[in-house]
């Protein structure tokens, strides 16, 4: 092994005990190698790799056994040649054996194998066409955070398929990724079978038959996964979410050609892969995919905007209306889930009612017809309540202007701007008009010039609601600049809609670390449904029900 790198290796039974090496703490491992007869087992995670293979060994004077054996290199360097680690491991491993009187017979049953490797030739790769294109479209899933299923009974073949992956995948081996070549199926991102495996549709690759599935399809947009990995900026990403995300997000910014567009779009909504689309795109999606999935990313990225989306669908024909409200009725999810959108089902009268109707709370469903209440036909109740609705306005405005006119009420009169302690006061709104700051000029602090505070709403990505008991309502609001403070702390006021369904108590919380932490505030609910706190700075913030814990 290279100098400089630390190697520890242990010798496990198929039970998963140690029975020989420095490497404890193993024994689920080795138990799971032992069950699915894993031939190779290779897991990078950080600076460090995880391998292990099931080989079929005798001592002297005893019957043929099965032992696991496992190694842990420590750091490794990811280069070029990373995929010639695997030939370095099985080597080691083979050393290892028979330093300590074992004598080797074969690994799952392959002999060619044990040659191949002491022969330095393990991986037998050549640059064939078959072998280039089937290995990037399998790398390309894995970086789409994707699993990839191949099927051959030939162990060489394997082994090498997986080398040529892993070089593919040197520039985000860190994010950890998982490899095998298995008899059983096994937990990988990569998983190599001798038979297509029953709970899968289909394979991805045939090695033997030279066949890759879907490759007219899907096989350019993975290569484009693949041709970002030599753009410097991956080496950027935390998370195998984060480089999927934003190279997928790139991906469909530089996309000119409408065609490929839509066909990448569909490729990406059905394989749930994350994405960054345009309002457009994301309502385009509904009416011609007949799917949600891309909507609901919109939904849940900080690309959302309440005004953009109602533009978005104030600018489709009427049929393409209908068609999109009928695609979310019909879409099997929650009420919860679309509620967040309840104030723009006015955009299509016909389309809204009917659904909202459909994902009403059931607790507030009635269970009779409606010709229970109603002898009216529906068609023309639905003309006349606008009608009754419009002359009770006119009735009233009629009534104020009369009381002005004689004096029964006082003119309104213009006022100067509101002081707080002598100085001017600051009242800023959100554009939905739901939650506003109320503070004076001078208290807001750590705003560079030229930048002013706003208010707008967000929607989270969803680990960032993931508070257990607490059950966010769909009120999240970004105050920015997030660097900015105020002192003494600003009045901070959201209105929660009437036709919010809350149990328990309703609390705002502050926002304090990405993944999902939050910081309780104090907060003042009055009667018409308004919650008040005091913040301290800018940042995230959202409105949380508590449920009321059951007496003892």
């Amino acid at each position: 092994m290279a100098s400089g790198r630390s190697v520890l290796l242990g010798i496990y039974n198929t039970d998963g005990d140690l029975i020989s090496g420095e490497l404890p703490g193993f024994r689920d491992t080795a138990r799971r190698l032992a069950e699915s007869n894993v031939s190779l087992f290779l897991q990078f995670r950080g600076e460090e790799a995880l391998f292990g293979t099931a080989v079929n060994v005798q001592r002297s004077g005893r019957r043929p056994d099965t032992v696991i054996v496992l190694i842990r290199a420590l750091p490794v360097r990811y280069t070029r040649e990373t995929g010639r680690l695997v030939i370095l491991l099985y080597r080691e491993a083979i050393t290892s054996l028979e330093s300590a009187d074992y004598r080797i017979l074969n690994i799952g049953n392959d002999e060619e194998l044990i040659r191949a490797v002491r022969a330095g030739e393990a991986d037998g790769r050549r640059k064939v066409a078959f072998e280039s294109r089937s290995s990037e479209f399998v790398a390309g899933k894995l970086v789409a955070t994707q699993t990839a299923v191949v099927v051959s009974r030939n162990l060489r073949a394997s082994v090498a398929h997986v080398a040529a992956v892993v070089d593919i995948l040197v520039p985000v081996l860190r994010l950890g990724y998982t490899f095998s070549v298995s008899k059983k199926t096994f937990d990988a991102n990569l998983s190599i079978l001798p038979d297509k495996p029953p709970n899968v549709s289909a394979v991805d690759v045939e090695l033997d038959n030279q066949y890759i599935s879907r490759a007219s399809a899907d096989g350019d947009v993975y290569r484009r996964f693949v041709d970002a990995l030599s753009d410097p900026g991956t080496t950027a990403f935390n998370s195998k979410n984060e480089l999927s995300r934003g190279i997928a997000t790139t991906i469909y910014k530089k996309t000119r050609d409408r065609d490929f567009k839509q066909q990448y779009l569909r490729m990406i909504s059905a394989a749930g892969l994350p994405v960054d689309v345009d309002v457009d795109d994301a309502v385009a999606s509904v009416i011609q995919q007949k799917r949600t999935a891309l909507f609901e990313q919109y939904l849940k990225s900080r690309r959302f905007n309440r005004s953009s989306l109602r533009d978005a669908l104030a600018r489709l024909s009427s049929a393409d209306s209908m068609a999109f409200w009928e695609v979310l009725a019909q879409a099997p999810a929650p009420y919860d889930r679309w509620r967040q959108i309840s104030d723009l089902l006015q955009t299509n009268s016909m389309a809204a009612a009917s659904f909202s109707e459909r994902f009403r709370d059931p607790a507030s469903r009635t269970s009779a017809p409606a010709a229970a209440w109603s002898s009216v036909p529906a068609g023309r109740r639905n003309r006349r309540w606008p009608l009754a609705v419009a002359a009770i306005i006119v009735l009233c405005a009629l009534v104020l202007s009369l009381a002005l006119l004689t004096g029964l009420l006082p003119a309104p009169v213009a006022r100067p701007n509101a002081t707080v302690n002598g100085d001017e006061a600051l009242r800023i709104v959100s554009p939905d008009g739901i939650a506003g700051i109320s503070t004076a000029k001078s208290a807001v602090l750590g705003l560079s010039a030229g930048e002013e505070l706003t208010i707008q709403e967000v929607t989270p990505p969803q680990d960032f609601v993931a508070m257990g008991r607490w059950k966010p309502i769909g009120l999240f609001y970004l105050v920015s600049p997030e660097a900015s403070t105020f002192d003494p702390p600003a009045r901070f006021a959201i209105i929660v809609p009437a036709n919010q369904s809350i149990e328990g108590s309703t609390i705002i919380a502050r926002n304090i670390q990405i993944g999902g932490d939050w910081e309780q505030l104090e907060t003042h609910a009055a009667a018409n449904g308004t919650v008040t706190t005091s913040i301290p700075s800018g940042g995230l913030y959202g409105v949380f029900a508590v449920p009321v814990p059951a007496p003892e």
